[in-house]
Parts: structure tokens; sequence; C-alpha cells
């Protein structure tokens, strides 16, 4: 040999301190920024997220647990469903006095960027709020049901009436003033399937729909709700169900109820209660704690789960990519790939 071989411990270090560099540009991205932890099955932010810039009194109780959700939620499931890069949230049932004085700009810039808040209620004021000093998470209000007719109504942007992402917070949705908005929000939206059933849009495999997040003060409430547009879909959506629920709204909401309600009929051809009912909701995480280490049960939002409408009818339900989030995929492609390839490196010098 011309050259001495080097001795295999050099070799072994360089293998190691390319491997500890690697895993140094993966990582620090992801230390700057907020990031979601898992915890029973749940999404959540962990502890110590929150921007130093921004200010106390407007993450005090109620509005921090909100804007935290929204974080959590965003950090999942942000994806334009019309590919226009834009993300619209629709918030069903707010109140003004809850969810309209939530300072939405301060959930940050991930959260924010390119994002509008739409409320929709029947407490809600007809005229939006006056732009914050803060950039981002534009907020419209929309007064009484959620349906395309109220929408249109309220919204003059058509883009601001299809939803990418759609959150029930602390809703007694197991009411019947809900019952024909859930059977909505558990369809498939017709501008992302083709006639034939198969998704025209999207990025997302056997999800048809803007993911829906439901809060709550109590597992037991938001498990109730989770059974119903899940296991227990065909009692709660069944024809003669929905015609009781249409009675009870009507008598709560005067003779205009079944339009008007906190629900309203969303197509003509809900009528037919099995229609739709075949596409079972993709869960994306079952009742969890919503951020335990802030709140507590029988706080707002203390637990939450999300599903999406399905497409495949004899599907499980359970399970879907959309759960993965960017920097935890980066996590684990670094540990399966480069931890890998530097033992292999490392025991190929040492064999020479």
């Amino acid at each position: 040999a011309l050259y001495p071989r080097e001795p295999a411990t050099m070799a072994r270090a360089r293998s190691l301190r390319a491997a500890v560099l690697l895993l140094a540009l993966v990582l620090a991205p992801r230390l700057n920024t907020p990031h979601p932890a898992r915890t029973d099955g749940a999404i959540l932010l962990a502890r110590g997220d929150d921007a130093a810039h921004r200010r106390r009194k407007d993450l005090a109780a109620p509005s921090r647990s909100f804007l935290t959700t929204l974080q959590s939620a965003v950090r999942v499931h942000r994806r334009s469903l019309a590919g226009d890069g834009r993300f619209v949230v629709h918030v069903v049932g707010a109140v003004s006095k809850i969810e309209g004085r939530v300072a939405w700009p301060y959930a940050g810039h991930h959260a924010c960027d390119k994002t509008t808040m739409v409320l929709v209620g029947r407490e809600m004021p007809d005229e939006d709020p006056p732009p914050d000093h803060v950039d981002g998470c534009d907020t419209r209000f929309v007064r009484g049901a959620y349906d395309p007719t109220n929408l249109a109504r309220g919204l003059d942007d058509p883009r601001e009436r299809a939803a990418d992402m759609v959150i029930l917070f602390n809703a007694d949705a197991w009411g019947c003033q809900w019952r024909r908005t859930l059977l909505h929000l558990t369809r498939p939206r017709r501008d992302l399937i083709s006639d034939s059933g198969a998704r025209s849009a999207g990025r997302f495999d056997d999800v048809a729909g803007a993911p829906v997040i439901v809060t709550g003060y109590s597992s037991a409430d938001v498990e109730r709700i989770e059974r119903m547009v899940g296991v227990e879909r065909a009692r709660w959506f069944s024809a003669s169900e929905l015609r009781r629920c249409d009675d009870v709204t009507e008598r709560m909401y005067g003779e205009n109820g079944r339009m008007h309600g906190e629900d309203g009929r969303m197509h003509d051809d809900e009528d037919d209660a099995t229609a739709g009912l075949g596409f079972r909701p993709v869960v994306h995480w079952g009742t969890s704690p919503n951020r335990p280490e802030d709140n507590a049960p029988g706080d707002p939002n203390a637990f939450w789960f999300s599903f999406s409408p399905g497409l495949a009818g004899d599907g499980s339900g359970t399970g879907s990519s959309v759960g993965v989030v960017d920097g935890d995929l980066a996590v684990g492609a670094a540990a399966v790939v480069v931890v890998p390839l530097a033992a292999w490196c490392a025991l190929r010098r040492r064999r020479r």
C-alpha cells in the first residue's frame, strides 16, 4: 500500500460525527418551534410552547384553552383542501361572549398564516370584529344556522364557505338541535369526491372532508359524541330519529327551526337518512385529555377527539395518515435511516 491505513477508531469517529451532525440538522428546526406531544392517543402541545411575546391578558382563561386547542389541531390537520394555500376554520355553535372574545391571532404564525376563522352560531353578531393589531387569523362572524344558505348570506367570499377544518368547542352535540349538523359533518364533501365515490382531491387516504375536532368539559360528554358518529351511527341517524329531532328542533326555534336552528338541513337529499350512513368516519384520535398539564376535568376543552368523513363503507373507521406531523416524520426517518447507516459504516470499516 502506498499510504498507511488509518486506525479503525478514526473511521468510526468520523461516522459517528456524521450521524450526530445529520441528526442535529433534522432536530434543530424542531427545537425552535412549537411541537405536538402524543399522550394517551391525543396530540397535545408540549409545555412551554407559548411564545414569550404574547400578552398574558390575551392568554388568560378561557382564551388560553381555545388558543392552545387551535394550535394543537392545526399542527396535525393543516392542509388546504382547495389546494390554494389558504386555510379556513369553521367554529360551529360559537357564542359571542366566549369564542367571539378570543384573540385568535395570538395562536401564533403557524396556526394563523393565511388562516380565516369563521365563527357561526345563533348568538353571534352579524358584523365582523374589527381587525386585530396582530396579523393572521382573519375572523368572520356569521349569525344563525350552520347551513350553506346561511353561510352564503354571511360570507361574501365563496372560499370561506368551504371549511378546511371544523371545531365544535364544548358542544353538547348529542342534542337534537345538532343532529343534522353532525350528519352533515360525517358525510363526504361533494366537491372532494367524484360521482363514482372516489377522491377527486386531497392528499390523504380514506378522508373525503374537513377534519372535525370536538371538545368538552368531561370525557363522558366527548365519548358520547364519538360513539354517536362512530359505532352507534345507525341508531342516532336513522330516518325515524332524524324526524323526531326535526320536530324537537322546530319546537325549540319556532316554525323556521328546521332551517334556521343550530344545525339546519344541509341538503335536500338528507331526507333519505340512509344516504351517507355507509361512509364510516375516520377517527384520528379517540376521546383523550387535551393538554392535561393545563386543563383539569371540568375545564373548558379538557377533553377532545377528532374525525373526518371517510369513503370506505366497510372500513374500520380508525387510523389515518392525517395524524402524522411533519416534524415527527422527519425524526422518525432519521432514526430509521441514519442510525443503521452509521452502524453499517462502522462495521464495514472494522472489517477492513
